[in-house]
Protein backbone atom coordinates (compact mmCIF):
# COMPACT_ATOMS: atom_id res chain seq x y z
CA UNK A 1 0.00 0.00 0.00
CA UNK A 2 2.74 2.40 0.83
CA UNK A 3 4.39 1.83 -2.47
CA UNK A 4 1.12 2.43 -4.32
CA UNK A 5 0.50 5.58 -2.27
CA UNK A 6 4.05 6.74 -2.94
CA UNK A 7 3.57 6.13 -6.65
CA UNK A 8 0.35 8.11 -6.58
CA UNK A 9 2.04 10.92 -4.66
CA UNK A 10 4.95 10.91 -7.09
CA UNK A 11 2.54 11.06 -10.06
CA UNK A 12 0.65 13.84 -8.32
CA UNK A 13 3.91 15.68 -7.63
CA UNK A 14 4.93 15.26 -11.28
CA UNK A 15 1.59 16.65 -12.45
CA UNK A 16 1.87 19.52 -9.99
CA UNK A 17 5.48 20.23 -11.06
CA UNK A 18 4.47 20.22 -14.75
CA UNK A 19 1.55 22.50 -13.94
CA UNK A 20 3.83 24.88 -12.03
CA UNK A 21 6.36 24.86 -14.89
CA UNK A 22 3.56 25.52 -17.39
CA UNK A 23 2.22 28.30 -15.21
CA UNK A 24 5.71 29.77 -14.80
CA UNK A 25 6.28 29.70 -18.57
CA UNK A 26 2.87 31.30 -19.14
CA UNK A 27 3.67 33.96 -16.52
CA UNK A 28 6.99 34.72 -18.21
CA UNK A 29 5.26 35.01 -21.59
CA UNK A 30 2.58 37.22 -20.04
CA UNK A 31 5.27 39.39 -18.41
CA UNK A 32 6.96 39.73 -21.80
CA UNK A 33 3.68 40.84 -23.37
CA UNK A 34 3.04 43.26 -20.54
CA UNK A 35 6.55 44.70 -20.93
CA UNK A 36 6.10 44.94 -24.70
CA UNK A 37 2.71 46.61 -24.28
CA UNK A 38 4.12 48.98 -21.66
CA UNK A 39 6.94 49.88 -24.02
CA UNK A 40 4.45 50.48 -26.84
CA UNK A 41 2.26 52.53 -24.52
CA UNK A 42 5.30 54.48 -23.36
CA UNK A 43 6.30 55.12 -26.98
CA UNK A 44 2.77 56.15 -27.82
CA UNK A 45 2.70 58.38 -24.77
CA UNK A 46 5.96 60.02 -25.85
CA UNK A 47 4.59 60.50 -29.37
CA UNK A 48 1.38 61.92 -27.93
CA UNK A 49 3.34 64.24 -25.65
CA UNK A 50 5.42 65.38 -28.63
CA UNK A 51 2.28 66.00 -30.66
CA UNK A 52 0.74 67.93 -27.76
CA UNK A 53 3.88 70.07 -27.43
CA UNK A 54 3.85 70.76 -31.18
CA UNK A 55 0.17 71.69 -31.01
CA UNK A 56 0.81 74.04 -28.10
CA UNK A 57 3.73 75.64 -29.97
CA UNK A 58 1.68 76.11 -33.13
CA UNK A 59 -1.27 77.36 -31.11
CA UNK A 60 0.96 79.86 -29.28
CA UNK A 61 2.49 81.04 -32.55
CA UNK A 62 -0.98 81.56 -34.01
CA UNK A 63 -2.07 83.49 -30.90
CA UNK A 64 1.02 85.72 -31.10
CA UNK A 65 0.46 86.29 -34.82
CA UNK A 66 -3.19 87.18 -34.21
CA UNK A 67 -2.17 89.60 -31.45
CA UNK A 68 0.47 91.18 -33.69
CA UNK A 69 -2.01 91.58 -36.54
CA UNK A 70 -4.60 93.07 -34.18
CA UNK A 71 -1.98 95.49 -32.85
CA UNK A 72 -0.98 96.54 -36.37
CA UNK A 73 -4.60 97.10 -37.33
CA UNK A 74 -5.27 99.09 -34.13
CA UNK A 75 -2.15 101.19 -34.67
CA UNK A 76 -3.11 101.87 -38.28
CA UNK A 77 -6.65 102.77 -37.27
CA UNK A 78 -5.38 105.10 -34.54
CA UNK A 79 -3.04 106.81 -37.00
CA UNK A 80 -5.77 107.28 -39.60
CA UNK A 81 -8.15 108.64 -36.97
CA UNK A 82 -5.53 111.11 -35.72
CA UNK A 83 -4.67 112.17 -39.28
CA UNK A 84 -8.36 112.74 -39.90
CA UNK A 85 -8.33 115.25 -37.02
CA UNK A 86 -5.20 116.86 -38.44
CA UNK A 87 -6.91 117.20 -41.82
CA UNK A 88 -9.96 118.82 -40.19
CA UNK A 89 -7.83 121.40 -38.35
CA UNK A 90 -5.28 122.26 -41.06
CA UNK A 91 -7.53 121.91 -44.13
CA UNK A 92 -4.56 120.87 -46.31
CA UNK A 93 -4.60 120.17 -50.04
CA UNK A 94 -4.20 116.53 -51.06
CA UNK A 95 -0.46 117.06 -51.65
CA UNK A 96 -0.04 118.82 -48.30
CA UNK A 97 -1.96 116.08 -46.51
CA UNK A 98 0.22 113.44 -48.16
CA UNK A 99 3.31 115.39 -47.01
CA UNK A 100 1.95 115.50 -43.44
CA UNK A 101 1.31 111.73 -43.46
CA UNK A 102 4.74 110.96 -44.89
CA UNK A 103 6.41 113.21 -42.31
CA UNK A 104 4.47 111.63 -39.44
CA UNK A 105 5.29 108.11 -40.62
CA UNK A 106 8.98 108.89 -41.13
CA UNK A 107 9.35 110.49 -37.70
CA UNK A 108 7.32 107.67 -36.15
CA UNK A 109 9.61 105.08 -37.73
CA UNK A 110 12.88 106.84 -36.88
CA UNK A 111 12.25 108.14 -33.33
CA UNK A 112 10.90 107.00 -30.00
CA UNK A 113 7.57 108.59 -30.87
CA UNK A 114 4.85 106.90 -32.89
CA UNK A 115 3.40 108.24 -36.11
CA UNK A 116 0.14 108.84 -34.22
CA UNK A 117 1.96 110.95 -31.65
CA UNK A 118 3.55 113.01 -34.42
CA UNK A 119 0.10 113.46 -35.99
CA UNK A 120 -1.24 114.66 -32.62
CA UNK A 121 1.54 117.26 -32.51
CA UNK A 122 0.65 118.32 -36.06
CA UNK A 123 -2.95 118.79 -34.95
CA UNK A 124 -1.92 120.87 -31.92
CA UNK A 125 0.30 123.08 -34.08
CA UNK A 126 -2.59 123.53 -36.49
CA UNK A 127 -4.92 124.52 -33.66
CA UNK A 128 -2.74 127.53 -32.80
CA UNK A 129 -2.64 128.71 -36.39
CA UNK A 130 0.42 127.09 -37.94
CA UNK A 131 0.03 126.29 -41.65
CA UNK A 132 1.15 122.97 -43.15
CA UNK A 133 4.62 124.28 -44.08
CA UNK A 134 5.18 125.62 -40.56
CA UNK A 135 3.93 122.38 -39.02
CA UNK A 136 6.33 120.24 -41.05
CA UNK A 137 9.20 122.69 -40.46
CA UNK A 138 8.71 122.66 -36.68
CA UNK A 139 8.14 118.93 -36.12
CA UNK A 140 11.80 118.12 -35.44
CA UNK A 141 12.13 120.92 -32.87
CA UNK A 142 8.90 119.81 -31.19
CA UNK A 143 10.17 116.23 -31.13
CA UNK A 144 13.44 117.34 -29.51
CA UNK A 145 11.55 119.38 -26.92
CA UNK A 146 9.27 116.43 -26.12
CA UNK A 147 12.23 114.08 -25.72
CA UNK A 148 14.25 116.54 -23.63
CA UNK A 149 11.34 117.50 -21.37
CA UNK A 150 9.99 113.96 -21.17
CA UNK A 151 6.56 115.03 -22.41
CA UNK A 152 4.21 113.99 -25.15
CA UNK A 153 4.66 115.48 -28.59
CA UNK A 154 1.21 117.06 -28.37
CA UNK A 155 2.15 118.81 -25.10
CA UNK A 156 5.50 119.86 -26.55
CA UNK A 157 3.72 121.25 -29.63
CA UNK A 158 1.36 123.23 -27.43
CA UNK A 159 4.22 124.59 -25.29
CA UNK A 160 6.41 125.48 -28.28
CA UNK A 161 3.62 127.11 -30.24
CA UNK A 162 2.53 129.13 -27.19
CA UNK A 163 6.06 130.49 -26.75
CA UNK A 164 6.38 131.23 -30.47
CA UNK A 165 3.04 133.06 -30.52
CA UNK A 166 3.70 134.98 -27.27
CA UNK A 167 6.97 136.33 -28.58
CA UNK A 168 5.56 136.98 -32.07
CA UNK A 169 8.07 134.65 -33.66
CA UNK A 170 7.68 132.90 -37.00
Amino acid sequence: ETTAANKEAAISNDKLLKSVKKSSTASKEHAGHVESNASAIGGATLKLAGMAAAYISVSSAINYAEAAIASIIATGSEFEKTMSGTRAILQPTKEEFDALKISARELGASTAFSASQVAEAQTELGKVGFDVGQVIASESAVLELAAAANMTMADAATAASTVVKQFGLE
